[in-house]
């Protein structure tokens, strides 16, 4: 009779346990989606089934600092670490709520105790690092940087030891850092512009534009990298270039929600640098470029390279007489660098954004608007291939299949076309 109620004393702790775990599982997603007090509820309920669950403390008092109720989430801490001294979440969350109620050096006495339980928790070392540099301890930053990066090498960790490093001007150091984000990770946009930023800060302007241009080719929409390549143009003695990169800058601004955000400084930058500027350049500034353009494409033809000097500088002058703004920026976000292809995709964009204008089935739009919002050719491409679709399933005959088919895929009639053929043939 004992082993019996012994054995169902442990099948008991362990479902009791599990519900525990449950309540920190569904604080946990709670907490992913922003629902802090609903994860406090769920954290609560884990602690009245466990009261000694460090874990759910740890939680909760991380969940209190994200709702600002710093006090509460200093008392339940606290009782994380009381529960299980050795805990290094706890101590890490500490330093987190710290850090977040401007507590900095509270903050580096509990990443520190962090890293005494754990010495290869890179994380703690970045977080201090990040606390020191708001401290202008830099060097101090650096070198926990440096012990994150050994343990972990990520691509936050480098671009804050690069930050640090431009602090304390060492600009070589920072380039450094800046290649390795850019080997993590090189389709962002930004790193491309913090390494141009830190080659211009060494008087390398000819790697400044090279990286600066490699930012607009990822995120040709943004004012910024133009502005900052225009102005290392100036800087190296491109003036006509470099005032251009300017004039883009600023009409990139007028496309922005925020205008206003960077376009004084750019008005500032044409004042003192373009005195004489105007947004329409010279034309021989407009000519060097697509000479060179037309040199890139074919560099040992020189009938070719004149001949797409000529299709350029022509599509270039069409390009400046165009009315439709908002296709405009379409066809130049689409091809930069191409004058040809603007006119191109200028022509196209203009034509099925008139189509589009005209067609009838209001449901059939709307669908071919949600999927291509910012592209009227491919609107109207979907537009096109959606009717069929649509006419083509009020045709059919097998209605068990159709129904199917619509049920699967309610508001696109192309797949509905699809998986009524795959289910009748």
């Amino acid at each position: 009779m004992k082993k019996v109620l012994l054995l169902l004393m442990v099948i008991a702790s362990a479902g009791y346990s599990q519900t525990a775990k449950t309540y920190i599982d569904k604080g946990d997603a709670k907490d992913k989606l922003k629902d802090y007090k609903g994860a406090i509820t769920e954290y609560t309920m884990a602690i009245k089934i466990e009261p000694n669950n460090a874990l759910a403390y740890c939680s909760r008092g991380r969940v209190n600092a994200n709702l600002k109720d710093y006090n509460g989430a200093i008392n339940d801490l606290n009782k994380a670490v009381a529960i299980k001294p050795s805990y290094k979440e706890g101590y890490r969350s500490w330093g987190i709520v710290c850090k977040m109620n401007q507590d900095f050096n509270g903050a580096i006495i509990f990443f520190t105790k962090a890293i005494e339980i754990e010495p290869m928790d890179d994380y703690s070392y970045y977080q201090r690092g990040e606390v020191n540099s708001k401290l202008k301890n830099y060097k101090e930053a650096i070198t926990d940087y440096s012990m994150a990066i050994v343990i972990k090498p990520k691509e936050n960790y480098y671009n804050s030891r690069a930050k640090a490093k431009r602090h304390i001007e060492d600009y070589k150091g920072a380039i450094a850092d800046y290649t390795e984000v850019i080997k993590i990770n090189p389709i962002e946009a930004l790193n491309y512009g913090l390494l141009a930023g830190a080659k211009e800060n060494v008087g390398d302007l000819n790697g400044a534009i090279a990286d600066y241009t490699k930012a607009i080719k990822i995120e040709p929409r943004h004012p910024i990298y133009y502005e900052d390549r225009g102005i290392a143009k100036i800087k190296n003695g491109q003036k006509d270039e470099g005032c251009l990169d300017l004039s883009i800058a600023l009409r990139k601004c007028s496309e922005m929600n925020s205008p206003d955000l960077w376009s004084g400084d750019i008005e500032k930058a044409i004042r003192e640098y373009c005195e004489s500027a105007t947004n329409n350049f010279p034309s021989q500034s407009i000519e060097s470029m697509i000479r060179d353009f037309a040199r890139n494409e074919y560099p040992n033809d020189s009938k070719m390279q004149e001949f797409i000097t000529k299709q350029q500088m022509s599509a270039y002058r069409y390009m400046q007489t165009v009315t439709d703004n908002e296709v405009n920026q379409i066809a130049e976000r689409e091809y930069p660098n191409d004058y040809s292809m603007q006119q191109f995709t200028y022509n196209n964009q203009l034509a099925a954004k008139n189509y589009m204008k005209n067609v009838t089935d209001s449901e059939i739009k709307q669908i071919a608007f949600r999927e291509y919002a910012n592209d009227y050719t491919m609107q109207k491409f979907a537009y096109d291939k959606q009717l069929s679709a649509k006419n083509y399933m009020k045709s059919v005959t097998n209605s068990s299949a159709r129904a199917k088919s619509q049920r699967e895929y309610p508001n696109d009639y192309t797949m509905q076309k699809f998986t009524y053929d795959k289910l009748t043939y």
